[in-house]
């Protein structure tokens, strides 16, 4: 039809560029810490059975530990699927909490290399939303009721969703993907957690192929199964995405528009090898093991649902772990509470090889991601930010703050707290009125009010908080501009305090660019931009699109 030429020609006239140890002894000990763990997964592994929507993905939704992938087999649909489990809109249903057991809190030093983002892990115990000692939000916790979360020891209260209490690095997967080999040569046989009914981004054939040939890091639990101790996978991390000082490329981009060319190359690069460049440097001796880190994350479009071309945004602290190490950054994601995640995502602070490679709410198995990476010399603006962070944790988790798909998204969640807290990254500018409002006619000729008042909305929002491209070039470029880049933009504002500080700290400015795990879905691609862009790549019909049915979830959660 027509008006499907029609409408992206006008907006796209109208909206020019992206707008956006004695041995009897020590053996005992290691039987009792066996047996413990073995226990302790076996627990796990009955609250992932008893799965209900309040906890989306972090009980799993499901009621078996899933079967290895067999190989060869089928790469169109996942191999390894769980048994059948319910809907989302029939988990929906309970209006009461399962009773979750009361838990204490246990040491943190083992789930990361020594940091969990920019606190060493020592800072942490670990919980569950169970555990009263715990110091989280107390409406956070109530969506985490027996799954594993970190909590600080002391200072503001806060939340990080680990989701496992074993972390295995080194491993490698048998070639049929039945046993995993630990770094000590030991043997285990390997199980999955279970795949939720609703997700359709699964570890599948093509994800052992891809990630067989490589080290990975595993967080799960042991556990028991059929009289066996067998290892159960929840997190499979690629050891190999690391940002290496050694072998590093430089690169050229210096502003907004071409860190943009970047997140364009090769469609967005779902199947290209994952990469890094670095765009800025103080100085070539590049010692960048132990540094601070911060900056942005944009994560690309879902392949198949017309509903998330716009992609992702999150902001993230931490050090840069041993050998380049990525892993125990830590990232402020946000989704809306009120909606029941189709993959089990809940909105939290998070290490980033959970948020990328759980393997049901993990990223990197449904699209590509790109990071804007500040390696600094002092830690004092990524400790500064992730503590206003926490902060605005606690007013999401009791509804002072809510999630708005326009208005207050995930762009805009994390684009404000680091604007007030003094970065303020350049805005690019709301449509004109007039020009919204023209638009606003077209589209509901064509396609209806309900998409009229969308467009309308989204035109009339500032470009940075409600498309994540639009922010995470805008940030990087300005990234680049505090370096003093050769080629960047000037910077026409007085510097804040935290621009002063960010300023003087940087060391480096690196692009990453993460593919997608091959998995049961669709590649994604690099997310749309603009509102321009986002409705050059749907059906005008609003019917037509393609999506993937979530249901309303109530607040207070059952607790």
């Amino acid at each position: 039809m027509k008006t499907r030429t029609l409408l992206p020609a006008a907006l796209s006239l109208l909206l020019a560029g992206p707008a956006f140890a004695a041995q009897g002894a020590a053996a005992d000990l290691r039987e009792a810490k066996a047996a413990a763990a073995a226990a302790r997964g076996a627990s796990v592994l009955k609250a992932v059975s008893a799965g209900s929507a309040l906890f989306d993905g972090a009980r799993a939704l499901s009621g078996a530990v899933a079967e290895p992938v067999a190989v060869p087999a089928r790469t169109a649909a996942a191999p390894n699927a769980a048994p059948k489990t319910s809907s989302p809109a029939q988990a929906a249903a309970p209006s009461a909490a399962p009773a979750a057991p009361v838990v204490s809190p246990s040491p943190a030093d083992a789930i990361s290399d020594g940091y969990l983002g920019p606190y060493p892990a020592g800072d942490f115990v670990l919980g569950t939303g169970s555990c009263p000692a715990c110091r989280g939000p107390r409406e956070g916790k109530w969506y985490f009721l027996d799954d594993v979360i970190a909590t600080p020891k002391s200072g503001t209260p806060a939340i990080v969703w680990i989701g496992s209490h074993e972390l295995l690095e080194g491993v490698t997967l048998s070639a049929d993907g039945t046993h995993a080999r630990l770094k000590d040569g030991t043997e285990i046989p390997l199980r999955l957690v279970p795949k939720i009914a609703s997700n359709r981004s699964f570890y599948d054939a093509s994800s052992l192929a891809y990630l067989r040939g490589r080290t990975v890091r595993i967080r799960g639990e042991f556990a028991m199964v059929g009289g066996v101790r067998t290892l159960v996978a929840r997190t499979i991390w690629p050891e190999d995405f690391r940002i290496d000082e050694k072998s590093i490329k430089e690169g050229g981009a210096a502003t907004p528009d071409q860190i943009d060319a970047l997140v364009a190359a090769d469609k967005g690069g779902a199947t290209k090898p994952f990469q890094t460049e670095v765009l800025w440097e103080r100085s070539r001796d590049r010692d960048w093991d132990g540094k601070p880190v911060m900056g942005f994350m944009l994560n690309g479009a879902q392949g198949d649902d017309d509903e998330s071309l716009g992609g992702h945004s999150s902001f993230f602290t931490g050090r840069m772990g041993p050998g380049g190490s990525m892993a125990d950054w830590m990232f402020d994601n946000f989704y809306d509470m009120n909606t029941v995640s189709e993959k089990g995502i809940i909105a939290s602070m998070v290490p980033m090889d959970k948020y990328m490679s759980d393997l049901n709410a993990g990223q990197s198995w449904y699209r590509p991601s790109y990071l804007m990476v500040m390696i600094l010399k002092d830690d004092r603006a990524p400790l500064r930010l992730q503590e206003t962070f926490k902060e605005q944790y606690a007013r999401y988790y009791a509804q002072d703050l809510k999630y708005e798909h326009t208005h207050e998204n995930c762009a805009a969640l994390v684009a404000d707290p680091v604007r007030a807290d003094g970065w303020k990254f350049p805005e690019k500018g709301k449509t004109p009125r007039l020009i919204a409002e023209i638009l606003k006619k077209i589209v509901g000729a064509a396609a209806g009010p309900e998409a009229a008042d969308q467009v309308y909305g989204s035109l009339r929002e500032e470009p940075t908080r409600g498309f994540p491209r639009a922010s995470f070039d805008s940030a990087g470029g300005d990234m680049l501009s505090l370096a003093g880049d050769y080629g960047a933009d000037t910077i026409g504002r007085p510097l804040s305090p935290l621009e002063k500080e960010i300023k003087d700290d940087l060391l480096a400015v690196v692009w990453v660019r993460v593919p997608q795990i091959p998995s049961s879905r669709a590649y994604g691609r690099d997310p749309a931009g603009s509102v321009t862009d986002y409705f050059m790549r749907v059906p005008m019909d609003r019917s037509k699109w393609k999506t993937v049915p979530t249901v309303p979830r109530a607040f207070p959660p059952p607790h």
